[in-house]
């Protein structure tokens, strides 16, 4: 069973869990090809896929994805030289960022990846949503 890009795309926003890793990386000086969300939707791609939770699959997961696909999330981009699909190295980049941000050995008042996690389970069980709204 493969569950597509869009569901995984509307867990990741409906989540709001992109967005507010997003806003726990530092800004660097230059443009970063590669987004939270776009990294999460690798990840779930992957393992969707039944693949080997490594961030090589990860790539080759987001880079495998039609062109269109490619441009929209990020992974395929017009550089000042010419297209440029994203590398290996930027996939580790992001991925090192995020679990910095997400690491924890003082509770700070940020999101840790326990709730992180747990958001994207949680909005991955439509089942699970229905309930607790009709309970509240």
């Amino acid at each position: 069973m493969s569950i597509p890009l869009a569901v995984l795309e509307d867990i990741i926003d409906g989540s709001g869990v992109g967005a507010a890793i997003e806003e726990l990386l530092p800004a660097g000086v230059r443009h970063r090809q590669l987004t939270a969300s776009t990294l999460l939707t690798g990840m779930m791609l992957t393992l969707d896929d039944r693949r080997p939770a490594y961030l090589t699959e990860v790539h080759a997961a987001l880079t495998a994805l039609p062109a269109d696909d490619q441009a929209r999330l990020g992974v395929a981009e017009q550089w000042h030289n010419g297209p440029h699909q994203l590398t290996c190295r930027q996939a580790e980049y992001t991925f090192n960022l995020l679990a910095d941000a997400l690491s924890k050995d003082e509770p700070d008042g940020a999101p840790s990846w326990a709730l992180v996690s747990s958001q994207l389970l949680f909005r991955g069980a439509p089942g699970e949503q229905r309930r607790v709204r009709e309970a509240g």
